[in-house]
């Protein structure tokens, strides 16, 4: 059985596979208590548990199949090479940067400049399906607010629902969210989701058990919203760039996270 990995695209961000690299941005979230308010684990307590982590899921078969890193764009300018004179002045070496310069202005028609060819992602959660068709999700602290948890779920959705992600899952999505967790639930049933069942003491974090809510989003249903959405803001499939993956020997994805996520934002 062979996987692939994707890279989803949205003008704010790209969901992508887990990098080993990626511990150290998602240990901010990771230790926030804020954020591990509804998780499945206590907040981690070092850096190594968080390597951990991200160790499991890019071992996982869902890893870029299903399961994503979000990542927030930033453009990275571009910064005109620059020598020094014999004083230690700074100087541009103004031949080559005038021949750079025109070649800037005639290239943005095409590619908005080349001062923006470059962005840096920066690792600020994780979204997806990751266990059988339940879907989760987290963001840090500092990126709450912003409507990016719902960009990055609707980035997922299309994907599973376009049926690119993992055969069985473009039909159903199912979440378990802990009740108390009113950011998530209305980001989800804003989304589509409906609830269909609650249960108590079905998780056991820390010292505590705490309780479930059940919801689920059918392919039809999204792809009817979808339509609605597209037809609205004139948009388009989302970008989606696929490439080779990797072999996955009939493993299944590891257990992750249960739920989705506190500090989702509306």
């Amino acid at each position: 059985m062979e996987s692939h990995t994707f890279e989803l695209r949205s003008p704010r961000l790209v969901l992508r596979a887990a990098r080993d690299g990626d511990a150290a941005e998602l240990y901010k979230a990771f230790s926030d208590p804020d954020v591990m308010r509804y998780w499945s684990t206590l907040p981690h307590g070092s850096l190594s548990e968080t390597e951990r982590w991200v160790r499991g899921m890019t071992v996982a078969p869902c890893n870029g199949a299903t399961d994503f890193i979000v990542c927030l764009r930033r453009p990275r300018r571009r910064c005109p090479s620059q020598t020094r004179d014999q004083d230690g002045v700074q100087q541009n070496n103004s031949e080559d940067e005038k021949e750079d310069d025109d070649n800037d202005k005639q290239g943005q028609i095409g590619d908005q400049g080349r001062e923006e060819e470059d962005e840096d992602l920066v690792p600020i959660g994780k979204a997806g399906v990751w266990r059988d068709n339940e879907i989760g999700f987290m963001l840090a602290r500092p990126y709450w607010g912003r409507g990016l948890a719902a960009e990055a779920l609707t980035l997922v959705l299309d994907h599973l629902f376009a049926g690119s992600g993992d055969v069985g899952r473009d039909q159903l999505v199912l979440a378990d969210v802990d009740p108390r967790n009113a950011a998530s639930l209305a980001l989800l049933k804003r989304l589509g989701f409906e609830e269909y069942e609650s249960r108590e003491n079905t998780f056991q974090v820390g010292e505590q058990w705490v309780d479930s809510t059940y919801l689920r989003l059918t392919g039809e249903t999204w792809r009817l919203r979808d339509g609605v959405r597209r037809s609205m803001d004139g948009g388009g499939a989302p970008d989606i760039a696929g490439c080779a993956g990797f072999a996955t020997g009939g493993a299944k994805c590891v257990d992750l996270v249960r739920t989705a996520g506190v500090g989702v934002c509306l």
